[in-house]
């Protein structure tokens, strides 16, 4: 559907902050087998449809700890790039082989270590690439085997004039 552009969003000023605590939230079992780590700015915000950031967050909380020994932490920081925000999503878990870095983000791929030993559909990170392609952004991963991975949003900053046009998540 977003391929074909059938999934329609609505785009305004949206307080990066408030679609991790929405993502966290979701996903409270995270927090129950991981140390959270946040190092996000306040009133950081980035021009977006709340609730398809909120999937993508989600999405990247949830492999970060699927492919992750309990008790390990993952961290979610952000930063202010001039006109864009650079959101990490950092865990350390098993990895990705150089070999599939690029291949991860596309349908139904699942890396080869992963495949055999976690449940998943290899639709996720596709899905999550089509979302933030859909609103400007790209993503990317920096990864060791054995060592984890660095999952990395760069998406267009919101100028926020008025905070009543914040959109709520």
């Amino acid at each position: 559907q977003l391929d074909a552009q059938q999934v329609q969003m609505h785009f305004g000023p949206i307080d990066l902050r408030t679609v991790i605590d929405a993502a966290r939230e979701s996903y409270s079992w995270v927090q129950e087998q991981h140390e959270l780590r946040i190092d996000v700015p306040d009133h950081l915000r980035i021009r977006a449809d709340s609730a398809m950031m909120e999937k993508v967050v989600s999405n990247l909380l949830e492999n970060a700890a699927k492919y992750s020994k309990p008790g390990s932490p993952i961290t979610i920081s952000a930063e202010d790039a001039n006109d864009k925000v650079l959101l990490s999503i950092a865990d350390q878990g098993a990895g990705i082989e150089p070999s599939e870095q690029a291949l991860i983000f596309e349908r139904f791929y699942r890396g080869r270590s992963q495949a055999l030993g976690t449940s998943g559909t290899g639709m996720g990170l596709a899905i999550s690439r089509a979302i933030v392609e859909a609103h400007g952004g790209s993503i990317g991963v920096t990864s060791q085997p054995g060592r984890g991975s660095v999952f990395t949003l760069t998406m267009p900053k919101a100028e926020v004039t008025d905070e009543s046009r914040l959109q709520p998540v």
